[in-house]
Parts: C-alpha cells; structure tokens; sequence
C-alpha cells in the first residue's frame, strides 16, 4: 500500500490524458470504453516491479522501512532516499489505460499464466535500457 501510494501521482498523471474524455480506447484490446470504466493498468505487474525494487535494494517488507501512524492507516516509508528512489524506479515501466474488465480477468490470468521469471526478464531488459525503449522491448516479447 505504501508503495502505491507514493505512485498514485505517477498513475494519476496519465490518466489524465482523458479528463474531460467521454470515452477511451483500451490500450490493451483497441476497443471503445465509457471513461468511468478505465483502469490505469501496470504493463508489468505491479507486484513484480515492487518485488524485484525491494530485491535490488535489500528490502524485507516486513523490516522497518516502513511505519504507520497506527494499525488502521497505510504504512510510508521512513526514509525519503528510499522513496525518492522506488519513485524513479517505478517511473522505467509503462503504463497503460484498459477497461476494469480486462484489468481484472484478461489480463490477470495473462499475468499469472507468464509467471515471475517472464516479468523479471522483461524488468531487466527495460533496467537495461534505463527505462528507454521499453514499449519495444515489451512488444519483442510479445
């Protein structure tokens, strides 16, 4: 939730490129949608770029980086470097508006069927190319 969080401007932001839109094109199937049923959608899924962050970085989730006022908010990171640094690191993978549908059957099935060790390799091409190029690197492992 916390790592969320600190996104949610980075989910908002392209989002926004449909305010005032009645409609949207799914970037995922290139059908017509009303805009109150979009999604912003991680290409990779999120649990696999926020699990391979904390690899990188040595994190536990369940350590100390982490801390909440009590039990019933969401955690926030305790250090801004940290921070600063999941914001970049998330900012490398695409983004991608697609109906809540798609979001929460097509593509959740695709996701599970392609498992870790395809989103890791994808991960790491993009890491790569320092986040450049990486809908062309998304489409060669298509």
């Amino acid at each position: 939730q916390a790592m969320r969080k600190i996104i949610l401007y980075q989910v908002d932001a392209y989002k926004s490129r449909y305010n005032g839109g009645t409609h949207f094109i799914s970037e995922y199937s290139k059908k017509n949608f009303p805009v109150y049923d979009m999604h912003c959608d991680h290409v990779i899924p999120f649990k696999w770029i926020a699990k391979r962050f904390c690899e990188i970085h040595g994190i536990d989730i369940g350590s100390d980086i982490m801390s909440s006022k009590d039990n019933n908010s969401i955690p926030e990171f305790t250090e801004k470097e940290l921070m600063d640094k999941w914001r970049d690191f998330h900012a490398k993978f695409p983004l991608r508006v697609v109906s809540s549908n798609e979001n929460l059957s097509e593509l959740a099935k695709y996701a599970n069927k392609k498992g870790k060790t395809y989103y890791y390799e994808l991960i790491e091409e993009i890491l790569q190319n320092n986040g450049e190029n990486d809908v062309k690197a998304l489409k060669k492992h298509n």
